[in-house]
């Protein structure tokens, strides 16, 4: 489940971010046949692949279910690659954004490219269930298979739904314009989780259609166990994982009234007494341990390094000139391109950052709620003897590999070697509790220091520059048509202090615009303002005189002709010009320089 997760992850960020672009790559005719000739290729691979792992059981060369595993993570990874060449070359979502709904909500949108990536997984389901029923008895129909598949995953989005449509929901139902806001949008984010945490875990078990243990001797026992360990849960449920067959179990719930314990029909049936009392045992430990809670923390760590660091990232992106050469280039290669580029290390930062690091957690929390097993039970054989019926029973997959578990074989030695000697469990329990806080301390120091970082002056300089490359971009790419883009890119040259840069633009923008109020008063301004050699008081005298005639209804080209008059000590002038500012708008600023101004006039 944790590598679907993962996958889900992956597809929901390939889609949401990629083929926005206006601009097509292939035309509609073209873009729908390789849509449908991409699925048809998928099905060959599947063929192939699948045809290949027969044979080669059949040859004693490969063990079922271990090539079955194998073959269904190579075909997620293919099905992930042509969804994002679906995404980002056919640019699927022209099909849909023609329709104002899916602009009205990025959760629609998400669900349209999981319904594509549904569309191979049911190619890939079709041709596993004839592989399951060649080499592990199974006599599911391929429709029924398809279908218990489908509930699984459809129950793991469950979350992500919820927080994502909860957060719509709540944005355009509150009119408030702070929830517009940076916290607005954290209180949003905050309010869903409170809300799935109480309520998700229904909607999860309800998903799956579990039913409850029927009452009986045996759930009356496993009730009373949990009872005698001070454990409350809602209920004790039978999980229908491919249709009752699949041999696992769960715990779904962070607070101790909605929380369940899930069980498999095919494991509930399975284990005898000792074996699924110790099986509860480990599921008990992940509550008894927080491990729900830390995996809670690891997936809003997620979303806010994401959110935080995301456009810092994409600030210093550009400020890089190729990149900004693309942001500026409307072909629809070039917007391909920008679009990857953008993509490509947020994608490879959630890959690492699940695979590798949560692979890290959950593998030892998984370990640790084995220790606390054996503790509870008294010793390792239960839980040993249960690991063992799983293993022969889902096809000899003693040593299978995953990156969420250590392997059967893995986990009964390390279970041996802990009974025999106490102090390597006590030394796992140590370790972990460690790794643990040096993620939240890691966190908390890098979520703070983004914080105080997009809030700094260093901060504010790199988007500073970021317009000034953008408005140099406009005029490399597609010429200047308004005096304002020269204003506008010669006032920020002014601000960074950069005077000569200034200046040039500024007495261009005058030569082709020479009527333009703006441009007129942002080189005044620069007169009377930058140090020598750059400063002119007379020029700015002239220039914002022809300003004020042209725009007399602004209240800054009045401040710069009165701040130019002021550095000419004409400052009788001065004051009524910044008069007229001051009628003009009540800022306190203005008011300010009407005291300077006054102050000068008196000492005179």
């Amino acid at each position: 489940m944790y590598t679907q997760i993962i996958y889900f992850l992956v597809v929901l960020f390939v889609f949401t971010t990629g083929g926005n672009s206006d601009k097509l790559l292939l035309g509609n005719k073209t873009a729908f046949f390789l849509t449908c000739g991409q699925f048809y290729l998928f099905h060959l691979i599947c063929k192939y692949l699948y045809g290949r792992a027969t044979k080669r059981v059949w040859a004693g060369l490969s063990i079922p279910s271990m090539a079955q595993h194998a073959i269904e993570s190579l075909l997620n990874i293919v099905a992930i690659f042509f969804l994002v060449l679906l995404t980002y070359v056919v640019q699927v979502k022209r099909f849909i954004n023609h329709f104002e709904i899916f602009r009205f909500s990025p959760t629609l949108t998400a669900l349209v490219g999981l319904c594509f990536y549904f569309f191979y997984l049911v190619i890939m389901w079709r041709h596993t269930v004839r592989f399951h029923q060649r080499f592990a008895g199974s006599n599911v129909v391929s429709k029924d298979y398809v279908k218990q598949q489908f509930v699984l995953y459809a129950g793991l989005l469950v979350p992500w739904l919820f927080l994502s449509g909860i957060s719509e929901i709540l944005e355009h139902l509150l009119p408030f314009r702070m929830f517009q806001t940076e916290t607005g949008e954290f209180i949003l984010f905050a309010f869903g989780l409170v809300l799935f945490v109480t309520f998700g875990p229904s909607l999860m078990v309800k998903a799956w259609r579990c039913k409850p243990i029927l009452a009986g001797e045996r759930r009356a026992e496993l009730e009373k166990f949990c009872k005698e360990q001070g454990f409350i849960v809602k209920d004790l449920l039978l999980w229908p994982l491919l249709g009752g067959k699949g041999l696992t179990a769960a715990v779904v719930g962070f607070l101790p009234r909605w929380r369940y314990i899930l069980i498999t029909p095919g494991l509930y049936h399975l284990l005898n007494d000792d074996e699924l009392k110790a099986v509860l045992a480990h599921e008990l430990g992940h509550i008894k341990l927080r491990h729900m809670p830390f995996y809670l923390l690891f997936f809003v760590a997620f979303s806010a390094m994401l959110y935080i660091y995301g456009d810092v990232g994409f600030l210093l992106l550009m400020k890089n000139s190729l990149f900004l050469q693309m942001v500026f280039d409307n072909g629809a290669l070039s917007q391909t391109v920008l679009a990857l580029v953008c993509s490509v290390p947020l994608l490879a930062f959630l890959i690492v950052y699940f695979r590798f690091v949560f692979g890290y957690f959950i593998r030892n929390c998984e370990r640790q709620a084995d220790l606390y097993s054996m503790r509870m039970i008294g010793n390792p054989w239960s839980l040993i003897s249960a690991f063992k019926k799983i293993s022969l029973a889902s096809g000899n997959i003693e040593d299978l590999p995953s990156w969420h578990h250590y392997s059967i074989r893995q986990r009964i030695e390390f279970l041996k070697a802990a009974y025999y000697y106490p102090a390597l469990g006590v030394s796992h329990d140590v370790s972990l509790r460690r790794a643990m806080v040096v993620f939240a301390v890691t966190f908390v120091l890098l979520a703070g220091g983004g914080i105080l970082l997009k809030r700094s002056e260093w901060y504010k300089d790199q988007g500073l520059d970021v317009i000034i490359h953008m408005l140099a971009g406009e005029f490399k790419q597609k010429g200047v048509t308004t005096g304002e883009i020269y204003a506008m890119y010669g006032g920020y040259l002014l601000e960074k202090h950069r005077y000569g840069e200034a200046e040039r633009v500024l007495e261009r923008g005058l030569e082709l615009y020479p009527e333009n109020a703006e441009v007129l008063n942002n080189l005044a301004w620069l007169y009377v303002t930058a140090p020598e050699p750059y400063r002119s008081p007379e020029k700015a005298v002239a220039l914002a005189s022809k300003a004020v005639k042209l725009a007399p209804d602004k209240p800054y080209i009045w401040d710069a002709l009165a701040e130019a008059y002021y550095i000419t000590a004409q400052y009788e002038k001065a004051l009524n010009a910044i008069s007229r500012a001051v009628k003009l708008d009540s800022n306190p600023y203005y008011a300010r320089q009407m005291q300077k101004i006054l102050k000068a006039l008196k000492k005179q």
